[in-house]
């Protein structure tokens, strides 16, 4: 059995740092503080480099972005809530944003672009439940060594 190496540093976690940030719309920058415990979700949607079927193999074709989704929980009892609905009724185009990770060292912050506003998810009106899952898709572009 292989002895594990004690010297190893894992690191740690920051909830307080994970936020998302819009440089056309600073009043709708997400902090720890607008937040239930639930925080930030992340996914990316879609294959990076998807391969088409040959006769006897396949061909990766690189793709030049993926499809991100981040949910948002936000505390339905601030005025951050107001704000985003607003901008949803008035244009649901956010542009860039940067969305920082709940770590402090390790992952570098993402850039996504053409970020735009989709829909609240399923919310809880009964008393017990202070968040507002709010969705927002944008694309982060991978692959820029196969493009000029």
């Amino acid at each position: 059995m292989a002895a594990l190496n004690q010297l190893i540093q894992l690191g740690k976690l920051n909830r307080l740092v994970a936020s998302v940030g819009f440089p056309a719309f600073s009043a709708l920058n997400i902090t720890a503080p607008f937040l239930t415990k639930a925080g930030l979700r992340f996914a990316m949607a879609g294959d990076g480099m998807p391969h088409i079927p040959a006769m006897i193999g396949t061909v990766p074709s690189p793709e030049p972005y993926v499809m991100v989704d981040i949910t948002v929980n936000l505390l339905k009892t601030l005025g951050l809530v107001a704000a985003f609905q607003a901008q949803q009724q008035a244009d649901s185009f956010l542009g860039p944003c940067t969305v920082r990770p709940d770590v402090t060292t390790g992952l570098q912050p993402w850039s996504l672009f053409n970020v735009t506003i989709e829909n609240p998810r399923e919310q809880d009106y009964a008393g017990t439940d202070a968040g507002y899952p709010l969705l927002l898709r944008g694309y982060y572009p991978i692959n820029s060594d196969y493009y000029p």
